[in-house]
């Protein structure tokens, strides 16, 4: 469990000048005991056993958590090294966002984009709601070629956002706002005027990945599918810009041995990367359908474009994605 190290520079930059992150940490080059607890403990017991060892040997370690590594100094207080891992994992996430989720369904992202650039090309400028906006996939999306707007990223993870905010060099044509929130937030009449003062009302709303998450969130036993979102994209409809569109994304099964298969490989993965004890991915009766999307969409007034078979991909994960975009008449 306990080896040397001589790798004195930890958590390289992947985003220099981000304004939350102050570059590599360098310390002078000598050796120090590395330890990890095995198995997969809570962090927070895996920090008070680093602490515990560095006090006791009278000596800085390296202690490694969840991909996370942190020298701890004798006396380092538990609150401060809390810190430190919540910076350094900060980091972690941005990377695996990338890998995991952009990565790894490739073929899905490639199809979302396509609709975008397909519904946008004659747009010379837009204002954009994305809803679970994430690290900001749709805002490099919509504005990579340099057009002028604004964007508003809704998401509940306050570090998704940092890395999207992160970005705003990139686009100094484009506005970009962001709001910690869930989407159940939507429905409150302050959040939507806020939105509005804050981009007008939006031409473009874009949900990719995100619709299964949020309808389970508040879900009762016995509540239909889609009980939670269709309000929600009710009152999405409600503040949009007449002629305005709304992108939909998101992962279903065709048939139960599609599911079967995918859980398979959800398991290895998750094995393969020490997860103890690995969980089932979320199963396909609770995941949206084209055909339920597009009555859902159909139902709220929307005009939904028939979908084409590029609309529908086999991501190499082994779940399908697919793309549907509808227009406020």
């Amino acid at each position: 469990m306990h080896e040397p190290s001589k790798h004195p520079v930890l958590n390289a930059d992947p985003f220099p000048g981000h304004p939350d992150f102050n570059g590599p940490l360098t310390l002078e080059t000598q050796s120090y005991e590395r330890i990890e607890l095995a198995g997969d403990p809570p962090y927070q017991d895996s920090l008070r056993y680093g602490i515990e060892v560095a006090d006791g040997s009278g000596e800085t370690v390296i202690l490694k958590v969840k991909g996370v590594e942190l020298f701890v100094d004798p006396g380092t207080e538990y609150e401060e090294l809390h810190g430190q891992f919540k910076d350094c994992e900060f980091n972690v996430l941005s990377r695996n966002y990338e890998r995991d989720f952009l990565q790894a369904n490739a073929e899905f992202y490639a199809c979302v984009a396509g609709r975008i650039h397909q519904v946008t090309a004659c747009c010379p400028r837009l204002d954009v709601l994305s809803i679970a906006a994430g690290q900001g996939y749709e805002l490099d999306t919509v504005f990579a070629r340099g057009r002028e707007g604004k964007f508003l990223g809704l998401d509940p993870s306050e570090q998704m956002l940092r890395v999207l905010e992160g970005k705003d060099d990139r686009y100094p044509e484009t506005a970009i706002h962001t709001r910690v929130a869930r989407a159940h937030a939507l429905l409150e009449e302050h959040v939507r005027e806020d939105i509005i003062d804050t981009i007008g009302r939006p031409t473009l709303v874009t949900c990719v990945a995100g619709l299964h998450v949020i309808d389970k969130t508040g879900r009762s036993e016995g509540d239909a599918l889609g009980k939670q979102v269709r309000p929600i994209l009710a009152a999405v409809v409600d503040m949009m810009q007449s002629g305005g569109f709304i992108v939909v994304g998101n992962y279903y099964h065709k048939t139960d041995a599609d599911y079967e298969r995918f859980a398979q490989i959800w398991h290895d993965k998750q094995v393969a990367n020490g997860v103890a004890n690995p969980h089932q991915p979320t199963p396909p009766n609770k995941l949206f359908t084209p055909q339920q999307m597009g009555r859902m969409l159909e139902g709220l007034g929307l005009n939904v474009d028939r979908m084409s078979p590029n609309d529908d991909v086999m991501c190499s994960t082994g779940i399908r994605g697919y793309v549907m975009v509808a227009r406020k008449l």
